[in-house]
Order: C-alpha cells, then sequence, then structure tokens
C-alpha cells in the first residue's frame, strides 16, 4: 500500500524531471539541466532498489 503510493510518487517525479530536462536543453540552461538530472539519477537509482527489494520478497 504505503510502498506502492512511493513508487507511483516516484515515477511520477521522474517523468516530470525528464519532461523538465527537454525544456532546459531546449532553453540552453544548463545549470537547470545538470541540477534536474542530478535528482532524477538519485529517483531512478531509488527506483532501481525499491524494484528489486520487490523482485527479492517475491521470490522469497
Amino acid at each position: 500500500c504505503c510502498q506502492a503510493t512511493e513508487m507511483q510518487r516516484l515515477k511520477k517525479r521522474s517523468r516530470e524531471l525528464t519532461r523538465e530536462i527537454v525544456e532546459a536543453e531546449k532553453n540552453g540552461d544548463i545549470a537547470a539541466v545538470a541540477a534536474l538530472s542530478q535528482e532524477k539519477l538519485k529517483i531512478d537509482r531509488q527506483l532501481k532498489t525499491r524494484n528489486a527489494a520487490i523482485v527479492e520478497k517475491k521470490v522469497i
């Protein structure tokens, strides 16, 4: 329940960041691209870790 909600929130933010990165690139805002990319990397790592934990629980 709570984990699923958190996963959905992280996935939504990841999609938002992708759009924001594209927009910042179009505008030539290198600083924003760097900051947004760093946040996206952090979120994508969290998603990967959580997905791995879910798969591990299902296997056990």
